[in-house]
């Protein structure tokens, strides 16, 4: 889960445009869910289909360092905990990665 955590927030700073990322950890019910909220470049309507895909990088990302592979290894160390992870984006606006995990694993 660390890897997880780690690699949404250097994404989140990575493409905040030295704008501040806020981050919110909240406990609902029986489960935990992380908030990261950029507001940076934001991620195009058109990459957000195959923004978890291996290798995928962002139309608009390509001055920005990176392999493609960070979203992928945390959808799957967050899959594997039994949790979810959604993504919402506005280009030019920022983009909101919310992980929701169940307690259990706390």
């Amino acid at each position: 889960m660390r890897s997880a955590f780690v690699n949404v927030l250097d994404n989140a700073c990575k493409y905040s445009d030295f704008k501040p990322v806020d981050i919110f950890l909240d406990k609902e019910e029986e489960k935990i869910v992380l908030k990261v909220i950029d507001k940076g470049m934001g991620i195009l309507p058109s990459d957000m289909e195959n923004i978890f895909l291996p290798m995928m990088r962002g139309q608009n990302s390509h001055h920005v360092r990176g392999f493609g592979v960070g979203l992928t290894l945390v959808q799957e160390i967050v899959k594997i905990h039994d949790g979810s992870i959604h993504l919402t984006s506005v280009p030019h606006e920022g983009t909101i990665v919310t992980i929701i995990l169940p307690l259990k694993h706390f």
